[in-house]
This record gives structure tokens, C-alpha cells and sequence, in this order.
């Protein structure tokens, strides 16, 4: 029976390593894979993400999901072999523990299913880490505590979701069986400190990273080592008393934690998180909102048949786990849902493992079963494959193994030109790289696969995909490093998502870049390329702009017509408050937001979505470009550019905001 088992483990092991491993991203022209290309980017020019670059991904995203060139294709590799074996790792680990065969192979073959889809991952690899039953027992696990803070730690550094659901999921748990053990008598020294590891491991390892650049790298390896020696000799020094040790290693972990530039990303891309609910919202088929709803009404009537195996305190832990994924994809309702059920897959199987006797294997069979169906019509709704039957197949398989020797076998040269020869397409005609030289540059609004084409020397907005921009924080953010130290060239083109406007994605930013830079006129040939740059923009010795004059604020009801009045001469914004209702607040929260419109009068009646979070910094209403021509117009003060007469804002919910909103002109001449 143990050979049995030991050769199931074995196989399914394998099996999952293959489905998990999965070869580093090539570089491409494109909205996404533009920014895959910035987290390349940011890594070669050891730009600090917190102060010169935030993103939802951190300083190690590009390990899992940057575009891959001969400098970094290594190291993603070695982190994708990394992820694979740690996903072997834990059916080996889980197989040791268990006392059913049958459930093991449910855990592995939910795995298998959703490796094969989700490049693994690490957020899945934590929610399986979770399961692997050293917290489901009474008895304290402070070193476990601690490496599961460390890796999600590490983690977090990858994708800032990880932060948010592992850092959330652990400390719950965590705090959880702090207060089980303490209402049921057994004392609560020992999970205290397990619960100030777990603190310690996260705050360490997420801080470390940043902590180098603003401590210097004695002082963050100092700090480290403090953490780590605190945290796990006490338990064989006896005369030191557990929290003391565990307080140590967080007060060192804090440290690194709250250093300038990791407080200072924590705080943007908490922002980008409050703003996604509403800034990138874009509803699809409410049927996929009831099936979810029905997986997880699903998984947790699993969850609580199973819950003397799970515990109360894992059992939180994996509903933050879910929570998170369900915002992240249904906020969009694109192919980003299929992360919501593979999570629900993931999870039910591993609580399948923990089942013992056959009337709860049965009721656990009987919630995956539904559960994998509906990940198989999601997935191939949104033009996957047979998920199902993927990472069984004998075919698949065994390309999967090819294509690991293939990934381990490529040499720098080949990866070189492959880099080339897919971002071909947005190569700068010579004059205008010539022109450009060894001068910074940056790409607006999005396309940064320009900078790595015509390798040039990157120095971006902090945020540097405009649509990004959800917040007035972050539109200040990067509307100051254009006023302070913006790059001396912007390869610009007038582009944008979701039907907005293009200059209202960061209202202020796109002030400053109309006041500090002209069109470069020294360029003879045209700056277009395929991958849509348009023009080449060069920064101003002195801004432009004088100072602004602020008109009085006044109030107007949604749909109602708002009159723009003698346009200036100059450029003339409208601050506009929209405020949320205590409904809306709620919906912001735990869902989404449906988009605001506003339609401009004047000018064609055209109507755009609207940002409300960023509308508060001024958006641009006079001249009002339509076409790259209209502003180069405004870039040079030559040639008429369009105009409207008047605007008004729409909802199709105007419940969740408050009743009227407040609108206060300013103009801006020029000197």
C-alpha cells in the first residue's frame, strides 16, 4: 500500500511539474505586452519601483510575466523550473500526510488543470500552500509560519494581488487561531508567536527588495539576517522567551518594510487597486456573474462539510483568496474570470484531500465534478481549449516535456533575435533615432515596446500605462515627474482604451506634457512606425503656460447641460467632482462601478467614457483635439483645433453617486 501510494505521488508529481512549467514570455508590439516589456525594462535600467516606476506588478514581475530577452531569459527560466518543482513539491508533501489515495488524485489533478492554464501562477501556488495541513492542527508551527510569510512575501514582490491575498488570507488565519486557542483554554503563546513569524516573514521579505536601494545593502542584510536568526533560534534557545523573539524579528522585518520607496509603492499601487474598480470596469454576460456566484455558494457548502479538516482559521484564509480573484476578473468580465474558477478548482480539490470516509468523498466528488465543468465552459468561452482533457492527454504531455528541453536548451543568440524581429514593427526610421541619440525618451500612452525596439534610454512616468492612471494621487504622480524631470524626448501617440478620450487618462499629466514639450521639428522623416508611434515630441527649455485662473465652482445635475462659455486664450480645463454614494462606496468595494459617459456638444457630439476619480484634476475641454493633427496644432499654437460649446455627464447608475456634481473652470494662457 505504501509503494502504492508512493508511486501515485511520484507520477502525479511529474505530471504536475510538466503542467505547471511553462516558458518565459517573448517580447511583442501591443497594449499588454507593452507593459510586459516595461517590467523587462524597469529591471535593466534598475529603475526603484515605488519612486521612478509602480506598476501592479513589483521589482520581481518581470521574473513571471516580462517579455524575455537574452539578459533576463535566464533568470525566467530558473524561476519557472522553480514555481514547477514547488508545485511537485506539494503533491509529493501532501501525498506524505494523507491517508487517501483517492483523495490526493483529486488534488492533483485540480493541479494539473490549473497550472495548464494559469502559467503557474504563484498566487495558486500560495492558496495550495495553504492546504498543505500545517495549520490545520492545534499545536503552533512557527517555522512553517515563517517560511509561508517569506515566500508570500517574496510573492508579493511578483504581483501586488499576492500581497493582498496572501498578506490578508495569513494575517486572518493567523489571527484566527491566536484567538481559537485563547477561547478554548489552550494557550496562546505558542500561536502568537507563529503569528508574528508569519508577520516577520512577510514584512521581511516583501521590504527587502527596496530596503537595499534606500538603507544600502549592509544595512537591509543586517536587518535580514536579525529577522531570521530571532524568528527560529529561539526555539532551541529555551532561556529566550518565544514573543521576545518573534517581537524582534518584526520589529527588524518593519524596518525593512517601512523604508521610503517600499512605503512609497504600497501606498500607488494600493491606489491602482482602489481605482481599478471603476477606471477599467467593463461589464460582459451577467450569466457569468450567477455561475460564479453559484461556484462559490458551491465551494464553501464544500468548504463547511469538510470544515473539521479545513478549520475555521484556513477556511478564512482561502475566502480572501477567492475574494481577491473574484474582483480581479469579474471587475472586467474578460477573459480574466477564468482565474476565479481555476481558484474554485484549486481550492475544492484541495479540500477534496482532506477527506476521510466515503460518504464525504462522495460529497466532495459531487462539488468538484460542477465546479470543473463550469472552468471547462468559461475557458473555452473564452477560447481556451478542453481544460478537462489538456493535462491528460498523452499529446499534450509530451509536448509539454519537449517544451521544457527546448526552454532549457535555447541559447542567448536565438533569444536575441527573436526579441528583434518581433518588435520590428515599432523601429524608429533612423533620422528620428539619430535625433533621439543617448537622450532619455519614454512612450505615451502605453506602447513601451518602442523604447525597448530602438533601445533607448528608458525614463518613464512612474505610472507608465496612462490608462493606469485611476486615481488623482497617481495622475499627480506623474504629472510631477513631467513638470520636475520628464524625459527630454516622448515618442507620442494619440491612442487610449475603453472608448475614453486620450487626454483625459491623466488630466493633470497631460497639462504638464501640453505646457513643457513641443513637436520636434528637426526630425526630417516621419516618426510613425507600425506599432502605432505617431510623433516625436521634445521637451521645452521654459513651460509655456502662465499662471491658471480659477473660475467659481458651481453644481450641476447628472445629464444636464454644462456650458463652457468664451473659451480663453490658451487652454481652458474643467475640474469636475463626482462624489460616491454610500451604495456606490459598497459596490466600489466589493464589485465594480458601471462606467460614466460624457457627451461634448459642438464638435460632432462625440461621447467618451469618463474617469471620475481623475476628473477632479482638470480635464481639457478648450481647444478640444480630435486627431493627432489637432494636437499638433496645440503643441505648435498653429492652425485651428476643434471646439466645443458645451458637455454633460451620464450614468446608467446614477444612484451609486451623489445627486449633482461640481464643476469649476480654470484657464491657463500661454506666456
Amino acid at each position: 500500500m505504501i509503494a502504492l501510494r508512493s508511486g501515485v505521488a511520484v507520477v502525479a508529481a511529474a505530471l504536475v511539474f510538466l503542467c505547471a512549467f511553462h516558458p518565459p514570455w517573448d517580447a511583442a508590439v501591443g497594449l499588454d505586452q507593452s507593459w510586459q516589456i516595461g517590467l523587462t525594462e524597469a529591471h535593466l535600467h534598475a529603475l526603484q519601483f515605488g519612486t521612478d516606476i509602480v506598476f501592479t506588478y513589483g521589482p520581481l514581475g518581470y521574473l513571471i510575466m516580462g517579455a524575455a530577452n537574452q539578459e533576463t531569459y535566464t533568470a525566467m527560466l530558473a524561476c519557472s523550473i522553480a514555481i514547477a518543482l514547488l508545485c511537485a513539491g506539494l503533491v509529493l508533501s501532501s501525498a506524505a500526510r494523507s491517508s487517501s489515495i483517492a483523495g490526493e488524485l483529486i488534488f492533483a489533478s485540480t493541479l494539473m488543470i490549473v497550472f495548464a492554464a494559469s502559467r503557474g501562477q504563484l498566487l495558486y501556488v500560495i492558496v495550495a500552500a495553504w492546504t498543505l495541513g500545517a495549520f490545520r492542527d492545534k499545536k503552533p508551527a512557527p517555522l512553517a509560519a515563517l517560511a509561508l510569510g517569506l515566500f508570500s512575501g517574496i510573492s508579493s514582490l511578483a504581483k501586488f494581488e499576492f500581497a493582498l491575498a496572501a498578506g490578508a488570507g495569513g494575517f486572518l488565519l493567523f489571527a484566527v487561531r491566536v484567538v481559537s486557542a485563547r477561547r478554548s483554554g489552550a494557550g496562546t503563546q505558542g500561536h502568537l508567536v507563529e503569528f508574528l513569524s508569519f508577520l516577520a516573514g512577510f514584512l521581511g521579505a516583501y521590504g527587502f527588495a527596496f530596503a537595499g536601494l534606500d538603507y544600502g545593502t549592509p544595512v537591509s542584510l543586517a536587518l535580514a539576517a536579525i529577522l531570521l536568526l530571532s524568528a527560529t533560534l529561539v526555539r532551541w534557545v529555551r532561556s529566550i522567551d518565544g514573543r521576545v523573539g518573534g517581537s524582534i524579528a518584526l520589529a527588524s522585518a518593519l524596518l525593512l518594510a517601512l523604508s521610503p520607496s517600499c512605503r512609497a509603492f504600497t501606498i500607488a499601487s494600493l491606489q491602482i487597486s482602489s481605482g481599478y474598480s471603476s477606471a477599467l470596469s467593463a461589464e460582459g454576460d451577467p450569466v457569468l456573474v450567477v455561475l460564479a456566484l453559484c461556484c462559490a455558494v458551491l465551494l464553501g457548502l464544500l468548504i463547511v462539510a469538510n470544515l473539521r479538516a479545513v478549520t475555521l482559521p484556513v477556511a478564512i484564509a482561502l475566502a480572501v483568496a477567492i475574494f481577491v480573484s473574484f474582483k480581479e476578473g469579474f471587475v472586467r468580465e474578460d477573459s480574466h474570470v477564468i482565474g476565479f474558477f481555476l481558484i474554485t478548482v484549486l481550492v475544492a480539490g484541495a479540500v477534496a484531500r482532506f477527506s476521510a470516509g466515503r460518504r464525504l468523498f462522495a460529497i466532495n466528488l459531487t462539488c468538484v465534478l460542477p465546479l470543473l465543468l463550469a472552468l471547462n465552459v468559461v475557458a473555452q468561452r473564452f477560447g481556451y481549449p478542453d481544460l478537462a482533457a489538456t493535462p491528460f492527454s498523452v499529446a499534450t504531455l509530451s509536448d509539454d516535456a519537449s517544451g521544457v528541453a527546448r526552454a532549457i536548451s535555447v541559447q542567448p543568440g536565438d533569444v536575441a533575435r527573436t526579441f528583434a524581429y518581433n518588435l520590428a514593427p515599432d523601429r524608429l526610421p533612423a533620422g528620428a533615432r539619430l535625433e533621439i541619440g543617448t537622450q532619455t525618451a519614454e512612450a505615451l500612452p502605453s506602447e513601451t515596446s518602442a523604447v525597448a525596439a530602438n533601445d533607448l534610454r528608458w525614463d518613464p512616468e512612474p505610472v507608465f500605462q496612462a490608462y493606469q492612471v485611476d486615481t488623482a494621487a497617481l495622475d499627480d504622480l506623474n504629472a510631477s515627474h513631467l513638470e520636475q524631470r520628464g524625459a527630454a524626448r516622448i515618442l507620442y501617440a494619440w491612442d487610449t482604451i475603453d472608448g475614453r478620450y486620450p487626454f483625459w487618462d491623466q488630466p493633470a499629466a497631460y497639462e504638464a506634457l501640453l505646457c513643457r514639450y513641443r513637436v520636434d521639428d528637426a526630425v526630417s522623416s516621419p516618426v510613425s512606425t507600425q506599432g502605432g508611434m505617431e510623433m516625436l515630441l521634445l521637451s521645452r527649455t521654459l513651460p509655456r503656460c502662465g499662471r491658471p485662473r480659477a473660475g467659481a465652482a458651481r453644481d450641476y445635475a447628472w445629464d444636464q447641460e454644462i456650458p463652457i462659455g468664451r473659451p480663453a486664450a490658451g487652454l481652458t480645463f474643467a475640474n469636475v467632482s463626482i462624489r460616491y454614494s454610500p451604495v456606490g462606496l459598497l459596490m466600489k468595494t466589493f464589485f465594480r462601478i458601471p462606467p460614466v459617459y460624457v457627451t461634448a456638444e459642438g464638435a460632432g457630439d462625440v461621447t467618451y467614457r469618463f474617469l471620475a476619480e481623475t476628473a477632479g484634476d482638470g480635464v481639457l475641454v478648450s481647444p478640444f483635439p480630435q486627431t493627432l493633427l489637432d494636437v499638433k496644432h496645440i503643441l505648435q499654437r498653429t492652425g485651428q483645433s476643434p471646439a466645443i460649446r458645451s458637455f454633460s455627464i451620464h450614468s446608467e447608475a446614477p444612484y451609486l453617486y451623489e445627486p449633482e456634481v461640481t464643476v469649476r473652470f480654470e484657464a491657463v494662457p500661454y506666456r
